[in-house]
């Protein structure tokens, strides 16, 4: 029985050896057309899907762009994409890895996406220089007030506000959230004490109300200084 079984895993390890060479071996025998004929089409799927990886790159940038101190929009018309800025309007024609603009008569502005697909990089060069400015980054309309939004909560989260009546305090964050609680030593009717915490903490909440709309109020007003 011990001979049967080691027999049996013998012509098991061969099968597995067998099954591991027989495509190496295909490979091996296979004319070189065949091989040639096998990878071919790879290729030409590779070179196929190149106008449309293009095309896909151009419709990712076709939004409104804002950046700090403005917003430009790119946008598409009859299969060409333009740029704008103000009344500055040009043709985006590829060069290299960038997209270039003329913008006449104010210069040429370059600009491609960003590493994470989410941000334009762009450089303008005035008319009368042959050196690129700096790298501007703007992001999308809305995706950049979202971003600034979230800011502004991390912000308002950090911040506290205190409201007191008769001893008692109760301390806000800038959303409005109770974070500590302050009452006096002496004892107090439980009645009192609770209409004590109430008003504290409306009085907490409207400072915190406030300085939350202030913030709120100065974040849209920088977002949208840029008239249309």
């Amino acid at each position: 029985m011990a001979r049967r079984a080691q027999g049996l895993r013998l012509a098991l390890c061969q099968c597995l050896v067998l099954a591991w060479m027989v495509p190496q071996w295909m490979a091996f025998l296979a004319p070189a057309g065949s091989l040639r004929s096998l990878r071919a089409p790879k290729v030409a799927r590779h070179f196929k899907n190149a106008p449309a990886e293009e095309e896909k790159s151009k419709d990712a940038l076709e939004d409104v762009w804002r950046y700090i101190g403005g917003w430009y929009e790119i946008k598409k018309i009859e299969d060409k994409l333009y740029f704008r800025e103000n009344n500055l309007q040009g043709e985006l024609v590829a060069q290299d890895d960038w997209l270039v603009a003329e913008l006449a008569p104010a210069g040429t502005i370059r600009l491609k996406l960003g590493p994470s697909g989410r941000e334009v990089l762009s450089n303008f060069k005035p008319a009368d220089t042959e050196n690129w400015g700096d790298t501007i980054t703007a992001l999308r309309e809305w995706e950049s007030l979202t971003e600034r939004t979230e800011a502004l909560k991390g912000t308002l989260s950090g911040a506290t506000f205190d409201g007191t009546v008769d001893g008692v305090t109760v301390t806000v964050d800038g959303r409005q959230r109770p974070v500590n609680l302050q009452i006096p030593e002496a004892s107090m009717d439980g009645a009192k004490l609770g209409q004590l915490i109430k008003e504290a903490h409306s009085e907490a909440v409207e400072r915190s109300m406030e300085a939350m709309t202030e913030n709120l109020q100065e974040l849209y007003a920088s977002h949208f200084s840029a008239k249309r």
